[in-house]
């Protein structure tokens, strides 16, 4: 038997999703040298669609396939684990490709429509990686379910690195052509890097197929059944996942023209826009990363967990309910560790992140318009990091429909919150900040709520207080450092060295004083190796 814990899991998923982040963060910045202005333009008016469809076709699947894997390979179904595989990857396929088509068909009025009708061959560019994807996302899943965490991480880093590699050369190769044709080439880079991980996925199967023994005579379950059970969890994370970029798009319309109704204009308005969604917004998404990850391994250990306290519902089966609850709590800890400490950085050192990234960029006014939005914001790294893992925590006990209500509810309360706070003068944008805010507190209690009813699941215990008073000490560390650092080096070398220390006393704090109490807890939520 093979430790396979879900803390194990969820590092390899931080650290690659996490060096992912970087690595596309870092390759914007030739690409924009490369195409300029307008084609970065252009290569952004590709992505909503082509979102848009993956979000239709590969959101929900992955997560069922991993609850389900996870629930047949406790209950020793083994066969039926390949089957939904073969099933999964005809219909995804299927789905996919008909996506693929839709985009390579509608180019030209799809780039109609958008105001850039020279732009449409970029779409036959991007259009190959929707296919890619859903091979991808059912593989990943397939190996999420059976707590193999090492192929969807590696995989994540390949699809980032190649995207930079092949995106940048076909870029630079076609740019002779005209601006469109440099887009196409770093579009086409996307699908090329998505085939790659689609092989190395392929050929991790086909290693962990050797070494996986199938053995049974149990009955396995129709085609029908596997396919029902399939759908049944897909269709609502499916149609969850397409609540928020709906919500994003009115949201776009709304506070442009809500900025213009109390007298911004129309330039000022797009620019506080800009501010608050293209440059605050990526920074609270960033550690929400993190969030995903943790959701992400604790999905398929769950699924086990209550399966095998489902096969065993005739006898009092105390420890599995003690390590379900044990494992939500230990993410909820976690995630909050994290997500505290990302908000608290952000609080501190939010001029100086800002300056760093966008000083060449933005002018002093500007930067200090998005310090007040990023403080303001703050909060939200912790509301929407838990929102992630209590979400994934509904989804993994069988209650997929709940984050998906929870979240509908949230984004309506946000629309009327943006149209009550943005009209007024004296809020303006910051009322955007505010709503979303909102919007991820009442998602959460829902969500905390329904999770604590199932299980009795609580995000604050007595060992976690302990770490909360670790983390004040540290955060004041940090703040004062920085203070008194500023008045000998600049802000930036003042950032880096108090921030710097602070992390590095923040890792060793988790480790006594949390991490490994947390490691040998979860060490008893180990399931059995299916590899036999």
């Amino acid at each position: 038997m093979k430790n396979k814990t879900f803390i194990h899991g969820a590092a390899i998923l931080i650290i690659c999703n996490l060096i992912g982040k970087v690595l596309g963060a870092i390759y914007r910045i030739p690409l924009a040298g490369i195409v300029g202005g307008v084609g970065m333009g252009e290569y952004q008016l590709a992505f909503p669609l082509y979102c848009l469809i993956l979000t239709v076709s590969t959101s929900g699947i992955p997560v069922a396939i991993s609850k389900l894997v996870a629930e047949f390979n406790t209950q020793n179904r083994y066969k039926d684990s390949k089957r939904l595989l073969r099933i999964s990857l005809l219909l995804l396929s299927v789905i996919s490709i008909i996506g693929a088509g839709l985009i390579v068909v509608g180019a030209k009025l799809i780039a109609g429509l958008q105001g850039n009708p020279n732009a449409y061959i970029c779409y036959y560019g991007i259009a190959p990686a929707i296919v890619f994807v859903g091979v991808l996302s059912v593989l990943r899943g397939y190996f999420q379910g059976n707590l193999i965490m090492f192929p969807t991480a590696v995989s994540s880093l390949i699809e980032q690195l190649f995207k930079m590699i092949f995106g940048l050369l076909f870029a630079t190769r076609l740019a002779s052509f005209g601006v469109e044709y440099a887009v196409l080439g770093a579009l086409a880079g996307i699908s090329l890097s998505e085939l790659i991980a689609c092989l190395f996925l392929l050929v991790c199967y086909v290693v962990y197929s050797k070494k996986k023994k199938i053995s049974g005579d149990e009955e396995e379950y129709s085609r029908r059944f596997i396919t029902k059970r399939l759908f049944s969890l897909s269709v609502p994370i499916t149609l969850g996942g397409l609540i928020s970029p709906i919500t994003a798009m009115v949201d776009s319309l709304l506070v442009i023209n809500l900025l213009m109704f109390t007298g911004f204009a129309s330039s000022s308005a797009t620019m506080l826009l800009g501010l608050q969604s293209g440059v605050v917004e990526p920074l609270i998404n960033l550690p929400v990363v993190i969030a995903v990850s943790i959701s992400t391994a604790m999905l398929p250990s769950l699924s086990s967990l209550q399966a095998k306290a489902k096969l065993n519902a005739d006898v009092a089966d105390d420890n599995s309910n003690f390590q379900i609850k044990n494992l939500i709590e230990k993410s909820y800890q976690i995630t909050l560790s994290i997500s505290i400490a990302f908000a608290i950085c952000f609080v501190i050192f939010g001029k100086q992140i800002l300056s760093f990234l966008y000083g060449r960029s933005f002018d002093p006014q500007e930067i200090n318009i998005a310090t007040k939005l990023l403080f303001l914001g703050s909060i939200n790294v912790v509301l929407l990091s838990l929102v992630q893992v209590t979400a994934g925590a509904l989804q993994a006990l069988g209650k997929p429909k709940q984050p998906v209500i929870a979240l509908a509810i949230g984004c309506v309360i946000k629309i009327g919150l943006d149209v009550a706070l943005i009209s007024i003068p004296a809020v303006g944008i910051m009322g955007a900040v505010i709503a979303g805010g909102v919007c991820y507190f009442v998602v959460l209690s829902i969500n905390y709520n329904k999770v604590k009813k199932l299980t009795g699941a609580k995000i604050l215990n007595d060992d976690y207080m302990y770490v909360c008073l670790q983390e004040c000490f540290v955060c004041m560390f940090a703040y004062f450092g920085n203070v008194l650092l500023k008045n000998v080096f600049s802000e930036m070398v003042s950032m880096f060295v108090a921030g710097g220390v602070a992390v590095a006393v923040l890792m060793v704090t988790y480790y006594v004083f949390f991490m490994s109490r947390t490691q040998n807890m979860l060490s008893q939520t180990n399931v059995p190796d299916v590899n036999g």
